[in-house]
Formats: C-alpha cells, structure tokens, sequence
C-alpha cells in the first residue's frame, strides 16, 4: 500500500519537532522514547512504509507540540481587558499542537483516509507564580489530500479552553465527514468522532 504525502510529511515535521513530541500507545501510555529509537534509522533511509507498518500495527497516536513566544506586553488576546503592561509581570504564548488521524470510514467500510488535525491556542501566565492567568478558545484545522472525489468538512465541532493552576488546557472535538461524489455511491461518509487535546504551562514551555 503507497504510503499518503500526509503520512509522509508529518513523520518528517515529528522529527523537526522531535522535542516537543508525543507517541501513546492504545492504552494510553507514553511510549515516545521507544518510537524514536525503533523509527529514526527507519527516517533516515526514508522508509515510511516500514513506519507506517509499525505505527498501525501497534495503533500508536501521534502528535507533536510547536510553540510561538509572542511580545511580552502585547493585548494578544484583542481585548483591553487582556492589555498588558511592564508592571503587570503577564507573559503570554501561541501554542499548537499536530494530530495525525488515520482511519476507515464506517459508512460502507471501504475508504481510508489520513489526515493532520491541528490545535491551536494562547494563554497567559504570572511570571511570579507560574499560574495561569487566562485562556482563549483554540482554533481548529484540517489538513489532508483526501482526492478529488472527496468532500471533507467537520461538523458538531466544539472548542475549549481552560485553566486550572499552572496548567491550560485546549481541545476540540469533531465529527469528520466526507462526501463521495462518483455515481450511485454518492452521500456522506462517517470517518468517526475525535477528540484532540493537550495541556501546557509556562514551565512547560522554558
């Protein structure tokens, strides 16, 4: 099976962003180190379909963070109540983090598509304390080459954000729909309900 451009350039931005990745397994444990020791020799000699294998086998979830710092006294939120000022010890940060979905439509059990769900947010934090000050609502994005035939679009979409201590959260949850035009199998089809989220901190981000 030919491995998608999608699958392809998100295991070569996990290695741009090695640092800020993040591999689970089914269960939902960590198993990042042992990814990236089985799967660098395999990036290097460009064999995606050996990784490809490797992480549908072992149905491992794939993600990886990038952060944007932003102007320490900008109002990056647009509002006044978020301005602020050189005494107001307020760091703010954009902050997004990348999915990589794969999955096979229910519908009639036929297509498989893949597809980077992307995350993105700010949040502000007092640089005395660490804690966090205040949370936008993140914004959501879909990227894939889900071919001609395919009409993609995201519905019952909800998007959070939230603050507890020194931690923010973001997550979006989404319906993926496609519909197929090509003769009698033209309508919807249902590639699943999803749910992306991740937390950070300032002390995440030093």
């Amino acid at each position: 099976t030919e491995v998608s451009e999608v699958y392809k350039s998100f295991i070569d931005d996990s290695f741009i962003h090695i640092e800020g990745l993040e591999v689970l397994d089914k269960n939902g444990n960590i198993v990042t180190t042992e990814f990236i020791d089985y799967v660098t020799p395999l990036h290097k000699s460009k064999n995606y379909k050996a990784i490809h294998e490797y992480t549908t086998d072992n149905e491992l979830n794939l993600s990886y963070s990038e952060e944007e710092p932003m102007t320490k006294y900008s109002n990056f939120f647009g509002q006044d109540a978020f301005f602020m000022t050189a005494s107001s010890n307020i760091q703010g940060r954009n902050v997004s983090r990348n999915f990589l979905h794969t999955y096979r439509e229910t519908t009639l059990n036929l297509h498989t598509k893949e597809w980077r769900s992307v995350v993105s947010g700010n949040f502000s934090w007092d640089t005395r304390t660490f804690n966090i000050t205040s949370v936008g609502t993140p914004s959501h994005a879909i990227y894939g080459n889900f071919g001609a035939a395919f009409s993609q679009r995201t519905t019952n979409v909800t998007r959070q954000g939230t603050k507890s201590g020194r931690t923010a959260r973001f997550t979006v949850r989404y319906n993926q729909v496609m519909t197929l035009g090509v003769g009698h199998l033209g309508g919807d089809l249902k590639f699943g309900t999803h749910q992306d989220s991740f937390t950070t901190g300032a002390n995440a981000l030093n």
